[in-house]
């Protein structure tokens, strides 16, 4: 599933590419990422960002900011459920600790924000959540769940 998930994401250009790998290498630096957005998008400006859960939960109160402004900003989040520093616990055989997240539903805070949510369960869901979100005037939330380990 994560293989043709990466593909399906990789196909929205290179933007995404590029914040795939950054996900993959971060060790939390990526939730400034939402502010840096914000303070580079007028509204008139349609924008994507791809977030991690642990990134855009440290920073999700700044998607009112979005709303407020009317800002067309699409987040794609990936959503494992862990931050990223597991990956490297892991890769160093260390014990894996405190790195898993009791996350809320973030695609129903997007739209409980007065922008549009959608989550993503379902690989075949993929391609028809992020063209709603890119269709709407706003900000939006795609919400991808994923597994912690393939990521």
């Amino acid at each position: 599933m994560a293989d043709k998930l990466t593909i399906e994401i990789a196909k929205d250009g290179p933007l995404l590419i590029k914040g795939l790998d950054a996900l993959r290498n971060s060790k939390g630096e990526e939730a400034q990422a939402i502010i840096d957005t914000i303070k580079k998008c007028p509204s008139a400006s349609p924008r994507r960002t791809l977030r991690s859960d642990g990134g855009f939960g440290q920073y999700m109160g700044e998607f009112t900011t979005a709303v407020k402004y009317g800002m067309n900003i699409t987040h794609i989040l990936l959503n494992n459920s862990e931050i990223g520093i597991s990956k490297e616990q892991r890769a160093g055989e260390w014990q894996v600790w405190q790195t898993t997240l009791h996350n809320p539903n973030f695609s129903a805070f997007a739209t409980l924000c007065g922008g549009y949510g959608v989550r993503v369960e379902k690989v075949e869901e993929l391609d028809q959540a992020i063209q709603q979100a890119h269709a709407h005037d706003g900000p939006a939330l795609v919400e991808i769940m994923t597994d912690a380990e393939l990521i």
